[in-house]
């Protein structure tokens, strides 16, 4: 059976799936007709990214996951009336603009799934020799439980508690010994499946008994004493300037930011939202998640979203809606990021249509990276301050909130040592130097620091690890940190109060032009 699409030539655009340069694949639709403003609103809150320039309006791209036909068609009705699209439905084959329809090796359906399923693979194996069966079977099972896939919590990766998990081996077998252990197990299922359950069992059953950690060898054993050298080499770096700033576990717990596994793996069994039956309140901006996730997974971190947001502005003494810029459409997209990207991203898009100027503002996270999102809602922050202050004043207000409280200075001495080991790339380095980067590592350590105030160091009171993990990182010690945060405090309402005056004195103007 040949691949459906859609063929939208007499509708005056062209629909297509092409394929970016990191490998991911995405939606483009092409329009004749440019949009209006109000619709490019609306398109933004799907999802939609709109081109720039010459081709504003009439060219969008949109990086949702597709698993059906009927979503691809509910993602294109903002644009066109369903029964529009629903005419054009045809084989790849007929298609008449040339259309780009890549990435679907299975031509009965349009499926994303994340892993091909135990049973499928199983099905496709059948005739291998049963010891090769077996091996292929359990490195599928392990890939499974990194991403996330065991409904059953018991058998799930770290019994969906890994943080506290690595509190107790901490406890019972030191902080190294302990990180080392659970690097070792999540490098087994990365790379050796097939030893993945033995290794894993052990583990749980030292947090137990308090003896007897799993023996870790080859190329996981490589990979595990890699990311400890790595972490090692950074408590050096921040020892060298600021001694005893932080806690030796603050340095060390930041081990699982180096794989890629589900967020649920480390704090899922104390943080569940995903039988709650109330909605959550993400104020100020549209929650948007692929199609291809599980539902538990959307409506999880949905609630987590709505924690963070609700923590931050608490925390900043403001209103959850007042943390973002007013201007615009403030989209948050829980999507798939390929692992050669960052591991989220802010950004503020602003285009001129029909001499109307449209903004779009998205911050996008993954489900298999943790802790990103306090550090894009920064970005945004960020963005609000300085955007609430005009170009003439952004200067001023970033010398404040960098100069002013000793940010700059502290982070250019951590990369300084940095630079002087080679640990890092020149090219990462001078991102590290960005002042929207200290500023968003700043907002990530000064919410950190709170948490480890408020005796809630695994931040369940803001959404947990898969909004802001306790890890320290070329990011300011907790005395300049809690100076930046008071100092952004200050900004923040002062931007506020002079958007205030300027909309009572718009409105003062037009009740005297109206009398």
């Amino acid at each position: 059976m040949a691949i459906k699409w859609f063929d939208l030539k007499d509708a005056g655009a062209k629909l297509e799936r092409q394929q970016a340069e990191s490998g991911e694949f995405f939606v483009r639709l092409s329009l004749q007709d440019a949009v209006s403003p109000e619709k490019m609103h609306e398109a933004a809150s799907l999802g939609w990214i709109p081109a720039q320039a010459d081709k504003a309006g009439k060219e969008f791209s949109n990086f949702g996951k597709v698993s059906r036909l009927s979503e691809l068609v509910s993602m294109v009705s903002v644009f066109l009336p369903e029964e529009t699209i629903l005419k054009g439905k045809t084989d790849v084959s007929k298609l008449r603009q040339g259309e780009e329809v890549k990435g679907f090796t299975d031509p009965a359906a349009l499926v994303s799934n994340l892993t091909a399923s135990r049973e499928s693979v199983a099905q496709n194996i059948e005739r291998l020799p049963e010891h090769v069966r077996e091996r292929i079977i359990a490195r599928v099972d392990a890939a499974q439980k990194l991403l996330g896939g065991e409904p059953d919590v018991a058998g799930a990766l770290f019994q969906n508690d890994g943080i506290r998990l690595w509190k107790r081996l901490s406890d019972q077998y030191g902080v190294r010994e302990a990180t080392q252990a659970m690097a070792g197990v999540l490098a087994v299922a990365q790379y050796k499946g097939e030893d993945f359950r033995q290794v894993h069992d052990a583990l749980l059953r030292a947090a137990e008994t308090g003896s007897g950690l799993p023996e870790i060898t080859g190329r996981a054993q490589y990979r595990a004493e890699a990311v400890l050298s790595h972490l090692d080499s950074l408590k050096e770096i921040h020892e060298a300037v600021a001694p005893g700033a932080w806690s030796e576990s603050r340095f060390y717990q930041s081990f699982p930011k180096h794989f890629r596994a589900n967020y649920r793996v480390w704090d899922g069994a104390a943080i569940d939202h995903t039988n709650d039956t109330d909605k959550p309140e993400i104020v100020g901006a549209k929650f948007y998640a692929d199609p291809a996730f599980p539902t538990g997974w959307k409506k999880d971190m949905a609630f987590r979203v709505s924690s963070a947001i609700h923590n931050m502005a608490n925390t900043l003494g403001v209103l959850p809606r007042d943390l973002l810029s007013p201007k615009g459409n403030r989209m948050i997209h829980l999507g798939n990021i390929p692992a050669s990207e960052a591991r989220g991203y802010a950004r503020s898009s602003e285009y001129k249509m029909g001499g109307e100027r449209v903004n779009v503002q998205a911050i996008k996270i993954t489900p298999f990276d943790i802790g990103s999102f306090v550090h894009e809602l920064g970005h945004g922050i960020d963005f609000n301050i300085r955007n609430g202050w005009g170009k003439d004043a952004s200067p001023e207000v970033l010398r404040a909130i960098l100069d002013g409280t000793g940010v700059r200075k502290e982070i250019n001495a951590f990369l300084d040592v940095a630079r002087s080991k080679n640990l890092f790339s020149d090219k990462y380095l001078a991102y590290l130097e960005m002042p929207e980067e200290m500023i968003a590592r700043s907002f990530e350590a000064s919410m950190q620091d709170h948490a480890e105030i408020e005796n809630d160091p695994f931040n369940r009171a803001g959404g947990g690890v898969a909004m802001n993990f306790p890890a320290v990182s070329l990011m300011p010690t907790p005395a300049t940190a809690a100076k930046f945060l008071e100092t952004v405090k200050t900004s923040l309402r002062n931007t506020l109060d002079s958007r205030l005056d300027e909309e009572l004195a718009a409105q003062h103007d037009s009740t005297e032009l109206s009398i």
